[in-house]
């Protein structure tokens, strides 16, 4: 769930920002690069690897922030856990 959160929010923030004619490719173009190696961005002009990494990053708080709903969810859940003895 996780990965497949940070591939469509990157694929978002890619479309969203860069634009269609972009000196890298077209952003469906980028995406794919840089969703086989990381390395690609460093093959890209200053302008458009600044954008793909705050797209990477707008993703990668999209992540922790699910991840920490969840968190507070099974904290919450756990609180209302009563416990049984065995036995006397």
């Amino acid at each position: 769930m996780q990965s497949a959160l940070l591939q469509q929010v990157l694929r978002t923030q890619l479309f969203a920002r860069l634009p269609p004619d972009s000196a890298g490719g077209s952003a469906a173009d980028i995406e794919e690069r840089v969703r086989q190696s990381l390395d690609s961005i460093n093959e890209l002009e200053p302008a458009v690897a600044a954008v793909v990494r705050r797209c990477y990053q707008v993703a990668t708080t999209a992540v922790f922030g699910a991840n920490a709903v969840f968190l507070v969810l099974a904290l919450v859940s756990a609180c209302f856990i009563q416990e049984k003895r065995i036995g006397k």
